[in-house]
C-alpha cells in the first residue's frame, strides 16, 4: 500500500453557483486529499469571497487564473465571513 502526500494550492479566481447563475471572485485553498484503497484523486477546498455575499450551497464550477477549471459541490458557506467548502466533483484543476 503506497500513501500519497497531500498537495495544496493557493491563489485567486472565481466561483460560478448554478442555483444563483453568479459568479463570485474568491480566493482558493485546494488540497488532494491522500490516496485510500479503491478511492484515488480525490480532493477539496476552501474558498473565500466577500463578506455578506449571499449565495447557495449547491453544485457549481471553480474557475482559477491559469485557467484551471472543475466542478464542485459547495458543501457550506458563512455570510458573515464570506467563507466556504468545497469538495471535487471533477479532477483537480491543478
Amino acid at each position: 500500500m503506497s500513501a500519497t502526500m497531500a498537495q495544496t494550492w493557493m491563489g485567486r479566481g472565481e466561483l460560478f453557483i448554478y442555483r444563483d447563475n453568479a459568479r463570485f471572485p474568491a480566493e482558493f485553498e485546494l488540497q488532494r486529499k491522500p490516496d485510500a484503497p479503491g478511492k484515488k484523486g480525490r480532493w477539496a477546498g476552501r474558498f473565500a469571497v466577500a463578506p455578506f455575499t449571499v449565495l447557495t450551497p449547491g453544485r457549481g464550477i471553480i474557475y482559477l487564473a491559469d485557467g484551471g477549471e472543475a466542478e464542485v459541490m459547495v458543501e457550506g458557506f458563512d455570510v458573515v465571513t464570506g467563507r466556504g467548502d468545497f469538495f471535487g466533483i471533477d479532477p483537480a484543476p491543478f
